[in-house]
């Protein structure tokens, strides 16, 4: 009688946010892997039943969680490890050697993507389609290059969210921002570009492409915020970049790319490479790639097939993407002509990515859920 194989394990470290982690513990599930979640004990989905283990990581300083990280990846062997806590990983990125777990990346890579100020530079020098920009360590060469190009983004590192990007287009809004910058040592400044934003999920086997698809920012709650809405999109010269991407990361596992698709030449221009899983991986279903079988012949390492998305004129008539619960909060707090995608009929998945089959993950979100409203419309249980 023949033995089954080992069952393939998965390390997904996350922090207590929700955005990054919702889809990616039942798209593992669903691969046959064992989940082992490492994050805070104030992480929703250590109670999910798609979680086969969770280790508890108690430090709050992310220089810590990341020691404790790469100690815990130098004693224990897993097939993949899944990046959702952004700053987490780009501590690990910037030491001299890529991090256990990450060993597959060459050093200079693993140094390009730690920061957005290492990347720029990086993708210039491997002809990816950037803006133009360059990196700057004080505010007069922030101005000098606003006086020339006009209109442009300031970015910081180590910071998510949309929080690091301002947006200046005069040297007064230069010296109105920077004290807001909390004395960065370095940025990285570039040209804005007119145009709508979005988001490519990829999975790669050590740079060979598995499965890719992109979709549109249709709600954010900041201007350079996450999306918690989105438009699956297939720009035409969108496979191009991803290819590019693939061959000079090189990278192996869940990550993608922030794009702008320029409005002047209809190219797509690649904002930020994210080496970590970003949100949009449950929408993969809908744009015609199985993520779960991508991931599955990557754990089997077995060669990449190509799960590329349906047509642009096909995916016009896929549903809108709507984030639970971050859309449907916003949408019941702070616009509430967005409750429509919530109904019966509506053209979007919204209903469909409740998780009324996890009530571990569904019960935690509810009680956080209430909590917020008590303290925003009950006084006594605001902060004392």
């Amino acid at each position: 009688m023949l033995s089954k194989p080992p069952q393939k394990r998965v390390l997904l470290v996350a922090d207590s946010h929700l955005n990054l982690v919702w889809s990616l513990p039942r798209l593992i599930h669903r691969t046959g892997a064992h989940l082992v979640l490492m994050a805070p004990e104030t992480q929703c989905f250590r109670r999910s039943r798609f979680v086969d283990e969770w280790l508890d990581v108690a430090a709050t300083n992310t220089e810590a969680i990341a020691t404790h990280l790469a100690a815990h990846l130098r004693e224990n062997q897993y097939d993949l490890v899944v990046h959702a806590n952004p700053s987490v990983v780009e501590v690990l990125l910037r030491g001299k050697q890529p991090p256990p777990g990450m060993e597959w990346l060459s050093p200079d890579v693993a140094r390009a993507l730690a920061t957005k100020t290492d990347f720029h530079p990086w993708a210039v020098a491997h002809q990816l389609p950037v803006p133009p920009g360059r990196v700057c360590r004080t505010p007069a060469e922030v101005i000098a290059w606003v006086e020339q190009q006009g209109d442009s983004v300031i970015k910081c590192d180590a910071v998510h969210g949309g929080n690091g990007v301002w947006r200046v287009d005069s040297p007064e809004g230069v010296r109105k921002v920077w004290p807001r910058l909390n004395n960065p040592g370095v940025v990285v400044v570039q040209k804005f570009i007119h145009g709508p934003v979005g988001c490519t999920e990829l999975i790669l086997q050590r740079g060979n492409i598995a499965g890719w698809f992109a979709s549109m920012k249709e709600r954010s709650v900041t201007p350079f915020g996450a999306s918690i809405m989105r438009r699956l999109i297939n720009p035409p010269d969108m496979a191009g970049v991803v290819a590019a991407i693939a061959a000079a990361t090189g990278f192996h596992g869940l990550c993608g790319f922030d794009w702008i698709l320029d409005e002047v030449t209809d190219r797509t221009i690649v904002l930020e490479f994210h080496p970590r899983a970003p949100s949009g991986f449950c929408w993969g279903r809908y744009a015609g790639v199985d993520v779960p079988a991508a991931l599955r012949d990557l754990l089997a390492e077995r060669p990449a097939t190509l799960r590329a998305p349906q047509s642009a004129e096909q995916l016009m008539y896929a549903p809108l993407g709507c984030y639970f619960p971050a859309h449907f909060w916003w949408a019941l707090t702070e616009h509430r002509s967005d409750v429509k995608y919530w109904l019966p009929g509506s053209h979007a998945v919204s209903w469909r990515n409740i998780p009324f089959d996890d009530p571990g993950v569904l019960g935690g979100v509810l009680t956080f859920a209430l909590r917020q409203l008590c303290r925003r419309h009950l006084p006594f249980c605001g902060p004392h």
